[in-house]
């Protein structure tokens, strides 16, 4: 009984610091992406880059808001346009 106390414990630690580096990490990208992006076709990061492309943001703003390579969000955006057959 005294392992499962300490175990339990240490799992509401690792909980507790994830939801803070979870909810620090969100605090920079913008609420504003309605859940009307997101679709089965889509990835998540896809569908965000797209919709913030489209709304004027630029690969280099969205990198930096997503924490991701320039690189990466280009691809993102690319991926979808495929997808979507654009």
């Amino acid at each position: 009984m005294d392992s499962v106390t300490p175990k339990k414990k240490a799992i509401e630690v690792l909980c507790s610091r994830l939801r803070k580096i979870l909810i620090d990490e969100t605090d920079s990208v913008p609420s504003e992406i309605p859940l009307s992006v997101f679709s089965a076709e889509l990835g998540m990061q896809e569908a965000v880059c797209s919709d913030l492309v489209k709304k004027g943001k630029s690969f280099k703003e969205i990198a930096a808001l997503l924490h991701r390579d320039y690189k990466t969000v280009w691809s993102a955006n690319f991926n979808a346009k495929v997808k979507h057959g654009r």
